[in-house]
């Protein structure tokens, strides 16, 4: 999937900023973002004024104007991302893992992220937190390590199928995909990370296999 297409596709399936788009918008080669709306769809989007416009104007807008073909791809790709867990990132500041000090946590206001991993633990590191991992693209799409769950907008009201829901006691829970969860996944060390982390090939073949089929794409 190339850069223009992996753009539009996370802006349409997230609540994204409409002001956002019109400076990437900008930002694009005109021949490129032409062979997605032909001429007067990409002029439409041009002379669009996006101020005081809302995500839902934009999405419209977009669908208004691709090309049909294009369309047909895109509603591809939505029926797989409706597997996956989005967070979009609607702060980036939020207090350390000692609960007190406050950091900057790297992460994007508007972006979309892909959640693999969601947390709540009692314990001395967690807090009594939830935090999430997402999968990190910048960092060869590895997780990318506990990030605090306040940090995103979130819709867990119903769990993709792939993705398995563990409680435990004290109100303690984990959601993450079946694949390499303790239910399914059987490990040659304590645990699937503990497998991934020694490069072992069954850990690392799970691994991409379920991004895969949670429609996250990667150069594997």
């Amino acid at each position: 999937m190339d850069a223009i297409k992996g753009y539009l596709i996370d802006f349409i399936s997230s609540n994204g900023n409409a002001q956002k788009f019109e400076k990437w918008l900008y930002e694009q080669d005109s021949s490129f973002l032409e062979n997605y709306f032909g001429e007067n769809g990409y002029l439409n989007l041009i002379g669009y004024d996006y101020r005081k416009k809302t995500f839902e104007d934009v999405v419209e807008l977009i669908k208004t104007n691709i090309n049909p073909e294009v369309k047909i791809e895109f509603d591809k790709e939505f029926e797989k991302r409706k597997k996956m867990i989005s967070g979009v990132c609607v702060k980036n500041i939020a207090p350390d893992y000692d609960g007190k000090s406050l950091r900057n946590w790297g992460i994007e206001i508007g972006e979309v992220y892909s959640i693999i991993n969601i947390w709540k633990k009692r314990d001395s590191i967690f807090k009594k937190r939830v935090y999430v991992e997402y999968v990190n693209p910048q960092y060869h799409f590895f997780p990318s390590g506990l990030v605090p769950m306040e940090l995103f907008e979130i819709n867990l009201t119903n769990i993709p199928d792939p993705y398995l829901k563990s409680s435990y006691r004290f109100g303690e829970y984990k959601i993450e995909p079946k694949a390499w969860s303790k239910e399914f996944y059987l490990p040659i060390n304590k645990s699937f990370w503990d497998d991934f982390y020694n490069h072992d090939d069954k850990a690392v073949d799970t691994y991409h296999d379920t991004l895969k089929e949670l429609g996250i794409i990667t150069p594997w």
